[in-house]
């Protein structure tokens, strides 16, 4: 049930929505209003670990929220952009009953410690 509610978030939120530009026709001219250049992009994602040991315990449903601003630089006359911009992205993971043991300065090396 988890992965369907899942999946049907992320359906909805990676749908875009395209919207033609207003022409307004007169008599004597034809007036055509261009299209802002700057926009703002927001994201909802779904977090989710694959291959997760047997050690760890995931619980809840893992989210993120990703921000961007971009500015379209056009391709010459054609149908395609360029876009660039900054942004900002974050994304959590539940853990069920555990805590992950950031302040340990064991020998692992680049492993991590999860404690119940």
């Amino acid at each position: 049930m988890k992965k369907c509610l899942a999946t049907l978030a992320i359906l909805i939120t990676s749908t875009s929505f395209v919207f033609a530009q207003d022409v307004e026709d007169k008599k004597t001219e034809t007036q055509v209003q261009k299209p802002s250049r700057d926009f703002v992009m927001l994201q909802l994602t779904y977090e989710n670990w694959s291959k997760v040991p047997d050690s760890v315990h995931t619980g809840g449903i893992g989210r993120g929220l990703n921000a961007y601003l971009c500015y379209d630089f056009p391709i010459k006359r054609s149908h395609f952009s360029f876009a660039a911009g900054i942004g900002i992205g974050t994304a959590n993971i539940y853990f069920d009953n555990q805590q992950l043991a950031v302040t340990d300065t064991g020998t692992l090396g680049d492993q991590v410690r999860f404690i119940n």
